[in-house]
């Protein structure tokens, strides 16, 4: 029988391993096609916080170490899983910034970020003014009821906006196919608010080690939802006869803001914009 912390290495490792093989997998597919974007740099973020997070986990904690690794666990739990909200909203925001106003999506986009900062300065003013925990052979916070009732109302909040404003984003497109793949692929977000459903129920219950291993289980799926997108797309691609376009990179003007729309790659798609007519593209 395995101890709970070789369970805790091996289920957080294979999660881990998952989001970090698709992020890179993602990565490779942007890299090649030179269409790295904000929502790239953020999933690679993302990765590195969740790589960070792992690192502290295989770290055999002792009293030298402890606070530190509590620490370090704690903030990358918050920095792997907004950066991953965040590259699903600047994925929207890349894909609406031709066809809609985009200043509504850069206020959702800066509240997340002024979450994700909230979130990690709360777990400093949880677990300091009561430094009994460092003492333990192995340090952990134990925090507050508020904190999962706050982890829960956001993880709720973003994404349900997540979907709410991606939802409308897809009404734009006429063509049946693209509009349901979008909304299947961005839809998935809310896999991450049942996940963080799981996590808050630990936190709220102080089941020790098991924390840690639903903070990555979430962390990872997260990520892995936020690079779905681009996997699905480059799966679709492979299929020689799919002429349709499967990706928001099919887009007029999607990599370069400002290019004239006749001097794009044409797409044979027809895109509906509220208010302004229809606009068609045939090859």
């Amino acid at each position: 029988m395995l101890s709970p912390l070789v369970q805790l290495r091996v289920a957080c490792g294979v999660c881990a391993g998952v989001a970090v093989g698709t992020t890179a997998f993602r990565l490779l597919v942007r890299f090649r096609k030179n269409r790295l974007w904000i929502d790239d740099i953020l999933a690679a973020f993302s990765m590195c916080a969740l790589t960070t997070q792992l690192v502290a986990i295989f770290l055999t904690p002792n009293q030298r170490n402890g606070v530190a690794r509590y620490y370090l666990i704690a903030t990358m739990f918050y920095a792997a899983i907004w950066s991953a909200r965040l590259s699903i909203m600047f994925a929207v925001i890349r894909i609406a910034r031709t066809l809609q106003p985009t200043r509504f999506l850069y206020f959702i986009a800066a509240l997340f970020l002024l979450t994700w900062i909230i979130l990690t300065v709360q777990v400093f003013w949880e677990c300091e003014p009561n430094p009994s925990w460092k003492r333990m052979k192995m340090p952990q916070c134990t925090l507050s009821r508020g904190v999962p009732i706050i982890q829960i109302v956001t993880d709720v909040l973003s994404d349900s906006s997540l979907l709410v404003v991606t939802s409308r984003l897809f009404l734009i497109f006429q063509e049946k196919k693209l509009r349901w793949r979008l909304t299947v692929i961005f839809g998935t977000c809310i896999i991450t608010t049942v996940v963080s459903f799981v996590h808050a129920a630990y936190l709220i219950e102080a089941k020790g080690i098991t924390i840690l291993t639903a903070a990555v289980v979430e962390d990872s799926t997260s990520l892995i939802v936020c690079n779905i997108p681009v996997i699905v797309t480059a799966i679709i691609k492979l299929r020689k006869q799919d002429t349709l376009p499967s990706s928001p990179d099919d887009l007029p003007n999607f990599c370069v803001p400002g290019t004239p729309v006749s001097e794009t790659r044409p797409i044979s798609a027809t895109l509906i914009i509220s208010g302004s007519g229809s606009h068609k593209y045939s090859p």
